[in-house]
């Protein structure tokens, strides 16, 4: 009777760890989308920053050595239409990721780190060290968070705040940085710093704000508001509106003395963003909420 009752102990918390272990999310997820603001500064023909935004998506499997990966797709247009296939990514069940270039595997993520631990993670080897864990609370959901000596943050099932290809990359290179904009997981939107998923700015100019403003009124937008320019300024603008994926809704063209109507019908709930562009490619922004 004790051998059947032990028997049935061993065999239920076997069941346990495998049903654990399958249920337990995976960031190799083929389900979500990362979107990852890079910032890099260019010295010619003077100093100056630029930046884009890079979707990062997991789909297809293959087969590496012993090792079966997924792989990693790119993309750097608004609406995500043009993907480019990059490297591969595989995590085991010690919950370590691994990004691989055709090179060997380099760890990305060690979830199962402990305190004082330290990790050589990416392609260069970065040596960071475990200083805190602890846990946030983001869109109703607690996750468990990673503080690193290199001020890096991992957040379980999200990756780093760096973007989910660049854990270790933070204070590496002082020519580039990156962060992590949005990350979606099966179409919901899991994580947003500053409610934005797309942001794009390759060496054109900041609008003088006393040049031209752009007045959204009522805002937040009840039933119908209009959009116009208060400019001294005699030229022809293209408005463009992104929601809070970063993908772009809708483009208007609107002269200085012009003004565009939009309907609440038209929108789903939420908080929509603008680019203003002059001819010279010189640009505003702003936003507005559809209640």
């Amino acid at each position: 009777m004790k051998m059947r009752k032990l028997i049935f102990i061993t065999f239920f918390l076997h069941l346990t760890f495998v049903l654990l272990s399958q249920t337990r999310p995976s960031i190799v997820d083929t389900n979500s989308v990362w979107n990852v603001l890079i910032v890099t500064m260019v010295p010619y023909p003077h100093t100056h920053s630029e930046w884009w935004t890079e979707s990062i998506k997991f789909s297809g499997d293959t087969l590496i050595g012993l090792n079966h990966y997924k792989k990693i797709w790119k993309s750097y247009d608004s609406l995500m239409i043009s993907w480019q296939k990059n490297f591969f990514i595989r995590e085991d069940s010690l919950k370590r990721t691994f990004i691989n270039s055709g090179d060997g595997d380099h760890l990305l993520y060690n979830f199962n780190a402990q305190l004082g631990d330290t990790l050589e993670v990416g392609f260069a080897g970065n040596q960071i060290i475990l200083t805190e864990v602890d846990s946030v609370f983001i869109y109703n959901k607690n996750y468990k968070r990673f503080l690193f000596s290199n001020d890096e943050i991992w957040i379980e099932n999200i990756g780093s705040l760096s973007g989910i290809l660049y854990s270790g990359f933070l204070g590496s290179n002082w020519t580039n940085s990156t962060s992590l904009l949005c990350f979606v997981e099966s179409d919901t939107l899991k994580y947003s710093k500053n409610n934005t998923c797309y942001m794009i700015y390759t060496g054109i100019s900041e609008m003088n704000r006393n040049e031209v403003k752009v007045v959204v009124s009522p805002n937040p937008v009840s039933s119908s508001s209009l959009i116009r320019l208060i400019t001294n300024q005699n030229k022809d603008y293209t408005l463009e509106i992104y929601n809070c994926l970063g993908m772009k809704f809708k483009t208007f063209e609107i002269s200085s003395d012009g003004e565009i109507k939009i309907n609440k019908s038209e929108f789903s709930s939420g908080t929509y963003y603008y680019i203003l562009l002059d001819p010279e490619s010189n640009f505003s922004g702003g936003k507005f909420i559809i209640e």
